[in-house]
C-alpha cells in the first residue's frame, strides 16, 4: 500500500486533488501502477483481521478507489495509444497551466451506495471516465506532439480516446466482480448479489453480517446491553395487562415480516413529507441488504438515516429488532426512545438519558463510547414525531444537530451511526441533511398480509380447534386494504376474527362504517370488562356509547385543529367544552373514577400516546394508528348528532310549536372546519345514512337549518373553542357543511342546490372561499360534482367528476366583457384568476369577443393533434366561419379530409375558403382531383361561381400549363370557358403577371382567339356572336350567354363626359373588343387621375 501511495504522491488514498503533474506521472508508470494495484487489493482483503469495524470500511472504501483508478489505466494500456508520455515533453509549469486537466481526478470517487441501483453508480462512473478521457485527449492536443501526428494518426487517436470510457467501465464491472469475495461489503453497497424473498424480523441481517464481523468479544456492559435487545424477539408483538384468554399473541421473531421499502437520498427538490411525492420511487423488499450495505458504508458515520412511516407502520419495532440483529462484536448499539427523554435537553442529554434507561446506571456517552473498542456505535432515536407533538416546539434542525455530532466524533477518531424514526406528515418542516438518507416503510402487500396471517393462524390452531372455529384467511382481511396494510391493525381484525369468526361471518355483507363500528364497540366493551364491575347488558352498552362518544371527542378535536394528534391540555378542554363535565371528576360506570385522557384513552391499542419530558412533567399527545379511526368517529358524532337533532325536532312538530329547532350543538361541532377536508369523513357519512329508508323529513330540516344558518347562535357550548376563528368564517363552515349533509342524503343522485335556498351559488361560493384556506378550498371544490343549472342553480352530487361540465353555450354571456372580468380580478387580487389574467392578456384589449376568444384557444389546444382539430373546424365552422378560416390560411397539415368535411358549412360559403382550396390545386402533390371535387362540391351548394377569381384563374392555369386532362373533371369547366366565366380583364389588373401567361395558353392550337390575344387594329367583326366557342356547357350551371361586339360607328369619344360615363364607356370598349387590354388601363388609370385633380402625364 505504501509503494502504490508513493508512485501516486499520496492523492489515491488522501482523497487529494491533482492535476497535470501527478497525472503524467500515473501515465508514465501505468504499468508499474496497474502491477502494484492488484498486488495492494490482495494484501488489503489478507489484512483485514484486528480491524475496527470502521477501519475496515476505509479499507474497503480505499479498495473501492483502487478500483475505479485501475479500471481506467487498464483501460489505457489495453488501448495501445501511438504516443507516450515522454514523447509529449511537457514541463510541470506547462502542465499545470493546460485547461481542463485540473480534476481528472479529484479524490471523490464515485462510491455505490446501497440507497441507489448498480446502474446508477455505473452511470456516474462512465461519466468521470468520459471527463477523464476528454482531459487526456487535451492534454495532447495542447503540446507539438500533436501537430507531427498525420491526419489519419490523429483521428485514430481520437477515436481511441473516445473508446476508454466504455473500456473503463467493463473493466470496473470485472475488477468488483473478482473482488467482491475478499471485500464482501462492496456487494452489498451495489446490491451485487441476487436479492432473496423477505424474511422475518430482519434474520439476514444477522446472517448476513456474520461474513463481515471483524470485532472480538463484547466488554461486560455491551455484552449486557445486546442481551436485553435480544430478549426483545422473544416478547409478543404487543404488550401490557391485555388478556385474551386462550388465544396467543405472536412473539416478535415470528410474526414481524420484514417490510418493503422505498429509500432516496436527500436533495433539495425531494418532498419526502408529501406522501404523494413517494409513488414515483420504486419500492424495494431487500431491507436486510440495505440495512447491512449502510451501516459498513462510510455514509452511515457522517449522516443521519430516517427511517419514516405511518402510525402502525412498525418503526419503532424496527428499532427494537436491530438492536437485536445487530451483533454486538462489530456494533455497540443503543436504543433511545425519545418520547421518554428530557426534550429541553440537547441531543447528548438525550442520548446519555437512553443510556441510563438501558444499563441502569449514569453513564457518560464519552466513556461508554471508549469501550467499543473495534465495534461501531449506533445509536437509534425512536420517535422524533412524538419528540414534535408533545413538545409543540420546533426542531426543525434536531437532523442538523444529528450531523454536527456524528462529524464531531468523526473528527475525534470515535465514529456512530445514527438512525432516527419518524411519521412522515410531522417532517414538512424539519431540515434534512443534503445526501443523508431517507427510507420509508412501505404498506403491507397482500402477500406479506398473507405471511402475517400464516403466523397467527398457525400459533392459534389449538385456540381455533377448540373454538371450533376458521383460520382467517388473507382473502377476507384484504376485503379492508385500509386496515389490513397495516401491522398492527391487522392484528385488530384478526382479534376480532377470533371472536365467532365475526369478519368471515359478515365480510361479504358489511361496509367499511359498519366494520369499524363494529370493531371499536368489541374493544370498548373488552376494555370495560377489565373494569371487573357487574353491569346488566343494557348498562354496558350505554357505557360503551360513552366511550365511544370520549373518542369522538378525541377525533373531532384532531378535525377541527387540522392536526393528526391533540396534546393532553386541548382535550380535557374539549372534554369539560363539550360533553359538560369536568373530565377529571368524570366517573366511569359506577365505581371507577375516570382520570385524564391519558388514563381513560392510552388503554386503547389502537391509539397512540406520544410522551416526552420537559422540566419534570410529562407531556402526552393522543393519535390513532390509523386516520380513518378518527374520520369514522367523526362522521358518526356528527350523524348521531344530526339525528338526535332531528328526533327533538319532530317532537316539537307533534306540540305544533313554532319555535326554531336549537341546533347550537350541531353548529358547535360544524362550524370550525368544513367536512369536505377528510374526503373519508364524507365516505362514511354516505355510508351512514344510506341505511336510513327514508331521509326526506331529514332533508327537510336541514333546508330550514340552511335558511337560518347565519342568524345568531346560542351559546351553549362557549366553552369549546379547539381553534380561535371570526364569527364570519364560523358562519361559512357550519353553512357549507349543512349543504355538504344535504348533498349526502340526496346521494347517490343529485341535489338542486336552488331546493335548499343556495340561489345564487356563485355567491354563496364566492363567500365560502373568501372564509376558507387555500387548501380547505381546494378540498371543498374538488368534492362534488357540478352540474350547471337554469338561473345559477346548479345540481351537485358527492363525488369526485371524471371532467369539468363544459361553460353554458356562448348564447348565455353574450353580455360578458373582459375588460370587466380583468378589473374585477385586479380589484379582488384573486391568486387563482392571476393564471387566467396572465394568459388572456395580450388578447382582452383587443375589444374581441368572448366567441372569438374562445374559438382561439379551442383551436390553438387542438393544433397538435390531426383528428382533434379537424372536429373542432366542424365545431366552429357555423358558429365562427372567419376565425376557422384565419387557422386553416395558416394549416399546412390540412388535406381534403379536412375540407370535404366543412362542404355544406358556413365556412364553405366564405370566399376566402374558395381561395384556399384553390391554393392548393397543381401545387405538385397528389391530391389534385379530391381538391377538384370539393370545387364541384362549393359550386353545386352556391350558384354563383365566379369567386375569388384571381385564386380561380390561377388554379387552372396550373393546371393548363401541367397539360391537364380537363375532359377527366366534368362537369366542372376547362381552362377556355372559365376564361369566359370570369372577367379576365379586371384579374389581369390586379395581376398583370397573369396576363402574359394566360395569353401563352390562349395563343396555343385548339384554343379560339380571345380578346386579349386581339391588337387595337383588329376589326370588331373578328368578335361576332355567332362564331363558334369550345365552351363545355357546366351541367349544374346555366351557360353564359357570349359577349355581344359594340356597332361600329360606337368607337371610343370620351370626350365631354363625366368621369363615371367615361368609364362605364370604357368598360363596353373593352368588352366589345374595340380597346385591347392594355389601351384599357392606361385610359382607364387617365380618367381617374384626372377626376381626382392629378396631372395624367405625372
Amino acid at each position: 500500500m505504501a509503494a502504490l501511495d508513493r508512485l501516486v504522491g499520496g492523492a489515491l488514498l488522501g482523497s487529494v486533488a491533482f492535476g497535470a503533474t501527478e497525472l503524467l506521472g500515473w501515465f508514465d508508470a501505468k504499468v508499474d501502477f496497474i502491477k502494484i494495484s492488484h498486488e495492494v487489493l490482495g494484501k488489503l482483503a489478507e489484512k483485514q483481521r484486528g480491524l475496527s469495524r470502521y477501519a475496515r470500511t476505509e479499507r474497503v472504501s480505499a479498495a473501492h478507489s483502487v478500483i475505479v483508478v485501475l479500471a481506467f489505466f487498464e483501460a489505457v494500456d489495453e488501448l495501445g495509444l501511438p504516443v507516450s508520455t515522454k514523447q509529449l515533453g511537457v514541463t510541470k509549469k506547462e502542465q499545470l497551466q493546460l485547461v481542463g486537466l485540473s480534476h481528472l481526478f479529484d479524490g471523490v470517487w464515485p462510491m455505490p451506495t446501497p440507497d441507489r441501483p448498480y446502474e446508477a453508480t455505473r452511470e456516474a462512473l462512465f461519466r468521470q471516465y468520459v471527463d477523464s478521457a476528454a482531459a487526456l485527449l487535451e492534454l495532447v492536443r495542447a503540446h507539438a506532439i500533436w501537430d507531427e501526428l498525420n491526419e489519419t494518426q490523429q483521428t485514430r487517436l481520437e477515436l481511441m480516446v473516445r473508446d476508454i470510457a466504455t473500456a473503463a467501465i467493463h473493466r470496473y464491472h470485472g475488477l468488483v466482480g473478482r473482488v467482491v469475495s475478499d471485500y464482501p461489503e462492496i456487494g452489498f453497497w451495489i446490491q451485487f448479489a441476487e436479492v432473496r424473498s423477505a424474511g422475518r424480523a430482519l434474520d439476514r441481517v444477522e446472517e448476513a453480517m456474520r461474513q463481515l464481523l471483524v470485532g472480538g468479544t463484547p466488554d461486560q456492559r455491551r455484552a449486557e446491553l445486546a442481551k436485553g435487545y435480544r430478549a426483545a424477539l422473544d416478547r409478543p408483538i404487543i404488550e401490557g395487562d391485555d388478556d385474551f384468554g386462550d388465544l396467543r399473541v405472536p412473539l416478535i421473531r415470528d410474526a414481524y415480516v420484514d417490510p418493503q421499502f422505498q429509500v432516496t437520498s436527500m436533495r433539495k427538490d425531494n418532498r419526502s413529507a408529501e406522501l404523494a411525492w413517494w409513488n414515483s420511487l420504486p419500492v424495494r423488499n431487500d431491507l436486510y441488504r440495505y440495512l447491512v450495505g449502510y451501516f459498513t458504508s462510510p455514509k452511515a458515520v457522517s449522516l443521519p438515516l430516517l427511517v419514516l412511516g405511518d402510525p402502525g407502520s412498525g418503526k419503532s419495532m424496527l428499532t427494537s429488532i436491530l438492536a437485536a440483529r445487530l451483533s454486538p462484536s462489530d456494533f455497540l448499539t443503543l436504543r433511545v426512545e425519545l418520547r421518554n427523554a428530557p426534550t429541553e435537553g440537547d441531543l447528548l442529554d438525550q442520548i446519555e438519558f437512553g443510556l441510563r434507561e438501558a444499563l441502569h446506571e449514569k453513564v457518560s456517552w464519552a466513556e461508554f463510547s471508549r469501550t467499543a473498542g473495534a465495534s461501531l456505535p449506533i445509536v437509534l432515536l425512536d420517535g422524533f414525531d412524538e419528540l414534535l407533538q408533545a413538545t409543540g416546539v420546533s426542531q426543525s434542525r434536531y437532523l442538523d444537530k444529528v450531523a454536527r455530532f456524528q462529524r464531531e466524533r468523526l473528527d475525534l477518531g470515535a465514529p456512530v451511526a445514527v438512525v432516527v424514526t419518524s411519521r412522515i406528515s410531522v417532517c414538512s418542516g424539519v431540515q434534512i441533511p443534503v445526501d443523508a438518507d431517507i427510507l420509508r416503510l412501505t404498506p403491507f402487500t397482500p402477500d406479506q398480509v398473507g405471511q402475517w396471517l400464516q403466523t397467527w393462524n398457525e400459533d392459534n390452531a389449538p385456540y381455533f380447534k377448540k373454538a371450533r372455529l376458521r383460520p382467517l384467511p388473507a382473502s377476507v382481511a384484504l376485503a379492508f386494504p385500509e386496515i389490513a396494510e397495516q401491522p398492527l391493525l391487522l392484528l385488530m381484525l384478526a382479534l376480532y376474527d377470533a371472536i365467532g369468526n365475526a369478519l368471515q361471518q359478515e365480510s361479504s355483507t358489511l361496509n367499511t362504517s359498519q366494520l369499524y363500528e363494529r370493531l371499536l364497540r368489541r374493544f370498548c366493551r373488552r376494555e370495560l370488562a377489565k373494569d371487573n364491575v357487574d353491569r346488566s347488558p343494557e348498562h354496558l352498552e350505554r357505557e360503551v356509547d360513552m366511550e365511544l362518544e370520549r373518542l369522538a371527542v378525541v377525533a373531532l378535536g384532531m378535525f377541527n385543529r387540522g392536526a393528526q394528534w391533540i396534546a393532553e391540555p386541548d382535550l380535557n378542554e374539549d372534554f369539560a367544552g363539550l360533553l359538560k363535565v369536568d373530565e377529571r371528576n368524570r366517573r366511569h360506570g359506577t365505581q371507577t373514577p375516570l382520570s385524564a385522557g391519558h388514563s381513560a384513552l392510552g388503554r386503547f391499542f389502537f391509539m397512540q400516546r406520544a410522551e416526552a419530558n420537559r422540566d419534570s412533567e410529562t407531556l402526552r399527545t393522543y393519535e390513532f394508528l390509523h386516520a380513518t379511526f378518527g374520520e369514522f368517529l367523526v362522521a358518526r358524532f356528527v350523524w348521531h348528532t344530526l339525528d338526535e337533532l332531528f328526533q327533538v325536532s319532530q317532537q316539537r312538530r307533534s306540540r305544533l310549536t313554532t319555535s326554531l329547532t336549537d341546533d347550537s350543538e350541531l353548529y358547535t361541532i360544524l362550524s370550525f372546519a368544513p367536512l369536505s377536508s377528510r374526503w373519508a369523513v364524507v365516505n362514511f357519512l354516505v355510508e351512514l345514512t344510506g341505511s336510513e329508508p327514508d331521509n326526506v323529513p331529514l332533508s327537510a330540516m336541514l333546508k330550514e337549518l340552511i335558511a337560518h344558518s347565519f342568524e345568531p347562535q346560542q351559546q351553549k357550548y362557549s366553552g369549546y373553542e379547539p381553534v380561535r376563528h371570526p364569527t364570519p368564517r364560523r358562519y361559512a363552515a357550519y353553512n357549507v357543511n349543512l349543504i355538504i349533509l344535504a348533498a349526502v342524503l340526496a346521494s347517490p343522485g343529485p341535489l338542486d342546490t336552488g331546493s335548499v335556498g343556495v340561489h345564487p351559488w356563485h355567491k354563496f361560493a364566492g363567500f365560502w372561499k373568501s372564509q376558507f384556506s387555500s387548501g380547505e378550498w381546494r378540498d371543498l371544490v374538488t368534492l362534488f360534482h357540478l352540474l350547471p343549472g337554469v338561473g345559477g342553480k346548479p345540481t351537485i352530487t358527492v363525488g369526485r367528476a371524471p371532467s369539468i361540465s363544459p361553460v353554458a353555450p356562448p348564447a348565455t354571456i353574450e353580455t360578458l366583457s373582459f375588460q370587466i372580468a380583468e378589473l374585477s380580478a385586479h380589484f379582488t387580487g384573486d391568486p387563482e384568476l392571476l393564471p387566467y389574467r396572465y394568459a388572456l392578456e395580450p388578447v382582452i384589449h383587443q375589444n374581441w369577443s368572448v366567441d372569438r376568444i374562445r374559438g382561439l384557444a379551442a383551436l390553438a389546444a387542438a393544433a397538435p393533434n390531426r383528428t382533434a382539430l379537424d372536429r373542432t373546424y366542424r365545431a366552429w365552422a357555423d358558429f365562427s366561419p372567419s376565425l376557422v378560416i384565419e387557422r386553416l390560411v395558416l394549416d399546412r397539415t390540412a388535406g381534403p379530409d379536412t375540407f370535404a368535411a366543412l362542404l355544406g358549412t358556413r365556412v364553405s360559403a366564405e370566399p376566402e375558403f374558395r381561395t384556399i382550396v384553390y391554393e392548393r390545386i397543381a401545387r405538385g402533390g397528389d391530391y389534385d382531383r379530391e381538391y377538384l371535387s370539393i370545387v364541384e362540391g362549393i359550386w353545386r351548394k352556391h350558384e354563383e361561381i365566379v369567386v375569388a377569381p384571381i385564386a380561380l384563374l390561377e388554379a387552372w392555369l396550373r393546371l393548363a400549363e401541367r397539360g391537364f386532362d380537363f375532359a377527366q373533371i366534368s362537369p366542372l369547366p376547362d381552362f377556355e370557358a372559365l376564361v369566359n366565366l370570369i372577367d379576365v380583364s379586371a384579374v389581369c389588373y390586379s395581376r398583370p403577371d397573369l396576363r402574359t401567361r394566360v395569353r401563352n395558353l390562349l395563343d396555343r392550337p385548339g384554343f379560339t382567339e380571345h380578346f386579349l390575344l386581339r391588337s387595337p387594329a383588329t376589326d370588331v367583326a373578328a368578335a361576332n356572336p355567332s362564331q363558334p366557342r369550345s365552351t363545355r356547357p357546366l351541367a349544374f350551371v346555366d351557360k353564359p350567354e357570349p359577349r355581344k361586339a359594340e356597332p361600329a360607328a360606337e368607337v371610343w369619344q370620351p370626350e365631354g363626359e363625366s368621369w363615371q360615363v367615361q368609364l362605364g364607356r370604357l368598360d363596353t370598349a373593352l368588352a366589345s373588343g374595340t380597346l385591347t387590354a392594355d389601351d384599357y388601363y392606361l385610359e382607364r388609370e387617365r380618367i381617374l387621375k384626372l377626376a381626382v385633380g392629378v396631372d395624367p402625364e405625372e
